[in-house]
């Protein structure tokens, strides 16, 4: 079970954020599902907001992080 978001001094909304960012994440480097429709299973209904939400999370687009982490776990295989 995942601590409570007031033990990790995230508000309710940052947590939320927090986990949705990491299951994006998750999905790129594990699944070949496209950046549309992992931004419909985060709740995005515009794909171009969860692009922004990503980028301003990590510093790098989704498509960005999918090509750095693929390549590292090919590399990994």
């Amino acid at each position: 079970m995942l601590p409570a978001p007031v033990q990790i001094g995230f508000s309710p909304k940052q947590y939320i954020q927090n986990a949705k960012q990491e299951e994006a994440r998750v999905l790129l480097e594990t699944t070949d599902m496209d950046i549309q429709t992992i931004a419909q299973w985060m709740g995005y209904g515009d794909p171009f907001a969860f692009s922004h939400a990503f980028k301003q999370n990590t510093g790098i687009s989704p498509r960005e992080w999918r090509k750095r982490h693929c390549d590292k776990n090919a590399e990994n295989d």
